[in-house]
């Protein structure tokens, strides 16, 4: 049979080893004015039907379930992880503050807890505010599983969002050059609006310490920040040294600045929170603090 081949070139072979070739289905081609042969979808080569290679995932079976290969932490082992990252903030946060709000020209009182009240097993740095400016309550804890510190906020007209982040500027002890001592520890902590949150004028917290008896909790919206509360600690900082010896908080682990005579002992709890998880059960905290130092060696 004559085939008759109307274009010159290049196209016109192709057309021609595919006719005598019988390519499955039919390719259409259209001439412009200047002659220039333009394609349509047709002319795509057809996706494979045969499965790609996967290789195999030695990790497989041990992922949380989100598609990682690093296994879910649970038990004690998620807790241990939890107040580990805890740690840096307790050291700064934990106490009575005076917060003074720029825009607003206001002044507020701000008080953090270790809280384990709300869930034992997930402890949470708890901020509640008797003049609040901008945020009723605060709880402040860390996700092992997303590697992100979530920070869930009550705003003043009952909104509740969820924010998450990580450090922009680690926490890092500031030494003294003259006397060659750690005077205080610093951290950048940057926390956006989750998507699933409600809408509201709050997008993103940043809770900027600079020392440890001031931090600055910065608010901004979509486009910039629009307001600063420098925070101030009542009565006596804490210390910064990697170990509090016999004044580690029982419970939170950091430093304790009250004590407890407990059965012939003296133990040592940071906080009103912690005194009184502590009071309620004292055995249990005893025991947990036990098993908790035993995981850290």
């Amino acid at each position: 049979m004559a085939i008759q081949v109307r274009f010159a070139g290049m196209t016109a072979a192709i057309i021609f080893v595919c006719t005598l070739a019988g390519c499955g289905g039919q390719s259409e081609t259209n001439s412009s004015d200047n002659g220039a042969t333009q394609s349509t979808e047709s002319d795509q080569p057809a996706v494979s039907s045969r499965p790609k290679f996967t290789p195999l995932d030695l990790n497989a079976g041990s992922s949380g379930g989100d598609g990682s290969s690093k296994p879910r932490l649970t038990g004690a082992a998620k807790t241990v992880a939890v107040k580990k990252n805890l740690r840096p903030l307790v050291r700064g946060v934990i106490g009575k503050w005076n917060g003074t709000i720029f825009q607003k020209a206001g002044v507020e009182k701000v008080d953090w807890v270790y809280d384990v009240k709300t869930d034992e097993t997930h402890p949470a740095l708890k901020m509640t505010t008797k003049t609040g400016g901008y945020l009723k309550e605060g709880r402040l804890t860390y996700l092992p599983d997303e590697e992100k510190y979530e920070f869930t906020a009550i705003e003043n007209d009952g909104t509740k969002s969820v924010f998450l982040g990580e450090f922009f500027v680690e926490p890092h002890d500031v030494v003294d050059g003259v006397e060659t001592k750690i005077v205080q520890r610093a951290y950048t902590l940057i926390l956006t609006r989750d998507a699933d949150s409600p809408k509201s004028k709050l997008e993103k917290v940043v809770f900027n310490q600079l020392d440890n008896g001031r931090y600055l909790l910065e608010l901004h919206d979509k486009r910039r920040k629009f307001d600063t509360i420098n925070t101030m600690r009542e009565g006596r900082t804490f210390g910064v040294d990697e170990g509090y010896g016999e004044k580690e908080c029982i419970i939170s682990q950091g430093l304790g600045t009250i004590s407890i005579p407990y059965k012939g002992k003296t133990y040592w709890v940071c906080c009103s929170g912690c005194k009184a998880e502590f009071d309620a059960d004292p055995d249990k905290w005893i025991a947990k603090y036990a098993a908790l130092k035993k995981m850290e060696k």
